[in-house]
């Protein structure tokens, strides 16, 4: 049949209950408290309280899987308030009454049932009431709308109409379902007296809680209470205080135990979300991903963060109150690099800690190959150092070239002259025709590797591994300033739209291995302007783009120290228009 919790169960809040604060016997007489001629256990399939709406049977007509609640109110003429969820298969509804004692009658005269579950083809079960300090009935129960659970929220006043502006939902995280709510009033708080405090436990473990300003109408963001707990009940100070008190029934160990929890005055900013999806360390993934995490109990929005630097100095996503748990990442990044990201839960307390560690995946590489990372050392042989060049595995076979350029000259990044010194599928290469020794002061030897599939096809190049570069840096070729910069960075290329050369100045505060590269839409590299070690500095890069066609390309610089770990990376558009 259910619960109707009249004064058998103990939760009857009239003047027995020790809640009426008027007389001890209404103007009416001395009749006993509560009626008991009109409060009856509940028979098999209904249950009677009074007068329903002139119904002589006195029923509520309850489903027999249902459950009804009615407290008592403080004011001086009592007044009771009924809800109840109606039918025993979903969609169940919540149906309300209120009743007040007739004094002619010695008896309750209960309002007309109205339905106050809304939502259409949702499921209402399990509801809740208490009444505040100024005589509001405060009801609360448990909604399936479609797949989402929620828990729903309404007022109504000492005359049963609806309080505007007090409708409320609260939605869980996908997946989560909550028990039967609990729900106290703040009555006993003169200074808070409309006040409520909302308590539930998770299908997923733990307990939430969620505050009702009494002023302002305002709930503030569910928050995690407890991370453990089963059942849950609320208890309030009846000594003036403000303090509430949460009863948890939680494992410990083989048994159960009992503990109470105190509600904070606030809620808490909501915890950082973990990270789902993609995985960390993934590679392949596609260059529009959609970043995945979890939902965290009192998030309102979330704080995205995606970039190419681990230290997120330089941002290709920094998406703000977010609303859901899945972004998508419209704009294409770029192939083969490796991309971080984290995300904050943000509520109205602020904003949380961010997921930690950050994750990173790598993106999708041309002919899904990654670009080997090359490295070099000095081999000793026969009384003179040889240049012994390493690279990692990332194909079947790979092509390792020389190039050398004497300054002055032409640019060294134009590659002009490239000599193939090793194809197969080794992973290292001693260049005995390098005599690194006796090499020219203006004379730069620079190496790089790509690395082949099966099918022939090409990886993007590799970083630059460069001896003597030393010497051309000390010659100042590119003519420093007077001072140096106090910080690195790219500047946006001039003139933009261009057609077809435009400039693009960079500037180092501290040396690095730069490499500066023009990329399509597609992702795809089509030119590269820079790439080799870089004394702090100024420099001019320009790009012409007369064999490319009309559109947007990206210019990106990417600068590592000697030991290739990352110390600036940003990315910017230009718009080529012929």
């Amino acid at each position: 049949m259910g619960e109707y919790r009249g004064p058998e169960v103990g939760e009857y809040r009239g003047p027995r209950g020790g809640e009426y604060d008027g007389p001890i016997q209404p103007s009416g007489g001395g009749i006993s408290w509560p009626p008991t001629d009109k409060i009856l256990n509940p028979p098999s399939g209904s249950f009677y309280v009074g007068d329903i709406a002139g119904s002589t049977a006195n029923s509520f007509n309850v489903a027999a899987a249902s459950r009804a609640v009615a407290c008592g109110g403080t004011c001086y003429y009592p007044q009771w308030c009924a809800v109840w969820q109606e039918g025993a298969a979903s969609p169940r509804s919540i149906k309300y009454s209120q009743g007040l004692w007739n004094s002619s009658t010695h008896s309750i005269d209960w309002s007309t049932p109205v339905t106050i579950s809304t939502i259409p083809g949702s499921d209402n079960i399990n509801p809740v009431v208490v009444i505040d300090g100024s005589n509001n009935c405060c009801i609360a129960w448990v909604c399936l709308d479609g797949t989402t659970w929620k828990i729903k929220f309404q007022k109504r006043n000492s005359s049963g109409a609806f309080i505007a502006g007090t409708d409320k939902e609260l939605s869980m995280c996908p997946g989560v379902i909550p028990s039967t709510a609990a729900l106290t009033s703040h009555r006993y708080d003169t200074s808070n007296k409309d006040n409520l405090a909302l308590t539930w436990a998770l299908s997923t473990g733990g307990v939430a809680a969620a505050l009702f300003n009494g002023t302002t109408y305002q709930w503030n963001s569910p928050f995690l209470l407890s991370p453990s707990g089963q059942a849950v009940s609320l208890s309030q100070s009846k000594t003036g205080g403000a303090s509430r008190y949460a009863l948890l029934l939680s494992p410990s160990g083989p048994l159960y135990a009992l503990s109470t929890i105190a509600l904070p005055t606030s809620a808490p900013v909501p915890p950082a979300p973990s990270l789902v999806s993609p995985a960390n360390f993934s590679t392949n993934v596609s260059s529009t991903p959609t970043l995945s995490w979890s939902c965290m109990i009192g998030a309102e929005s979330y704080l995205v963060q995606l970039s190419s630097m681990q230290d997120f100095s330089v941002l290709d996503v920094d998406e703000s109150n977010y609303p859901s748990t899945s972004y998508n990442v419209a704009e294409p990044l770029l192939p083969g690099i490796t991309y971080y990201w984290r995300v904050q839960a943000q509520n109205t307390s602020g904003t949380g800690e961010w997921s930690s560690p950050a994750w990173n995946f790598a993106t999708t590489p041309p002919n899904g190959l990654y670009a080997p990372k090359l490295s070099g050392s000095n081999y000793l042989y026969q009384g003179s150092y040889r240049p012994r060049l390493s690279w990692s595995a990332t194909g079947t076979t790979y092509k390792l070239y020389r190039y050398i350029c004497t300054y002055p000259g032409p640019h060294c990044s134009d590659y002009t002259g490239q000599l193939l010194v090793y194809q197969g599928t080794a992973q290292s290469f001693i260049d005995y025709g390098v005599f690194i020794d006796n090499l020219d002061p203006n004379r730069v030897v620079y190496y790089y590797v790509y690395a082949l599939n099966s099918s022939g096809q090409s990886s993007l190049r590799s970083n630059k591994v460069t001896y003597n570069e030393h010497l051309y840096w000390k010659a100042g070729v590119h003519g420093e300033k007077e001072e140096l910069p106090t910080e690195t960075g790219l500047a946006q290329n001039y003139p933009n739209p261009f057609n077809p050369t435009t400039k693009i100045e960079y500037q180092l505060a501290v040396s690095g291995y730069v490499r500066l590269s023009i990329f399509n839409i597609l992702g795809e590299e089509i030119a590269r302007l820079a790439d080799g070690d870089h004394a702090a500095g100024y420099y001019t890069a320009v790009w012409d783009g007369g064999a490319a066609p009309s559109g947007i390309y990206y210019a990106r610089i990417a600068v590592t120290d000697p030991s290739r770990n990352e110390l600036y990376r940003r990315v910017t558009k230009l718009l080529l228009m012929k």
